[in-house]
């Protein structure tokens, strides 16, 4: 009997221990993967904001693109109105010279 009371009591002596020590093990195990979840969202976390900024930069590059092409259109056509305006006049004259001309005849 008491070899049987000495396996119980080494039983008892020794499971608390494991137990606690499997808890721990267990306890930073769980740490070590709730850690590595962090850091995983925390690099998504940025990855998503390095991509809404980039994305926020091209739209407003293009908004300026746009804006400067427009700009340039309107002083494109304000350029070649202009030249037309001129050439109109220059036949204008031309045509009130041969005018004047056809009436002194």
């Amino acid at each position: 009997m008491s070899l049987l009371v000495r396996t119980i009591q080494r039983t008892s002596i020794l499971a608390p221990r494991m137990g606690s020590t499997a808890f721990i093990l267990r306890a930073k195990d769980n740490l070590k993967e709730r850690e590595d979840a962090l850091e995983e969202q925390y690099v998504k976390e940025k990855e998503k904001d390095d991509l809404r900024k980039l994305k926020d930069k091209l739209t407003k590059d293009e908004a300026k693109k746009v804006d400067t092409s427009s700009v340039q259109g309107v002083q494109r056509s304000k350029k070649e109105i202009d030249s037309e305006i001129v050439s109109l006049e220059k036949k204008v004259k031309e045509l009130q010279d041969q005018i004047s001309k056809l009436k002194k005849k």
